[in-house]
């Protein structure tokens, strides 16, 4: 049952605008599935959805990683600029994509980073040090690249 009320909110999330977990339990529910806010909860943070901008201000949940072969489009396609001072690097991204491209790199760089910030267009990257900053910064440029 849990795979496949799942399943449904992926369908769900991608043939419609879900702006809210209100909205996708009423989704479910047309659908025939009795579930609650607290089950719907515990299904977004399992598969990992994420908020990205539907335009006009608003926003909608979106799979971080909706296509594997994608993974690394959902990177190239939005970055704008990828900066390194000190320990830290900063990416910038077009407006509303930030969080998406962090979750990506999350599940990519989780290893060389010590944490990540993502605003609406702006990525944080903390390292170690400016080493592994610098070395971080060429890895990045080079996945950009392709």
């Amino acid at each position: 049952m849990k795979n496949k009320r799942q399943d449904r909110i992926l369908s769900i999330i991608n043939n419609q605008s879900i702006s809210t977990q209100d909205e996708l339990i009423e989704a479910l529910r047309a659908d025939g599935m009795n579930v609650t806010q607290a089950t719907v909860s515990r299904d977004i943070k399992k598969l990992g959805l994420i908020k990205i901008s539907a335009g006009n201000g608003r926003y909608k949940y979106s799979a971080a990683h909706p296509n594997p072969e994608k993974h690394l489009d959902i990177f190239s396609d939005t970055i704008i600029k990828i900066s390194a001072a000190l320990h830290t690097i900063v990416i910038s991204t077009y407006p509303g994509m930030a969080p998406a491209v962090a979750a990506s790199l999350d599940s990519k760089i989780s290893a060389e980073i010590l944490g990540s910030i993502a605003g609406d267009d702006t990525i944080l990257l903390i390292c170690e040090d400016e080493v592994a900053s610098q070395a971080l910064k060429l890895k990045l440029n080079k996945m950009l690249k392709g």
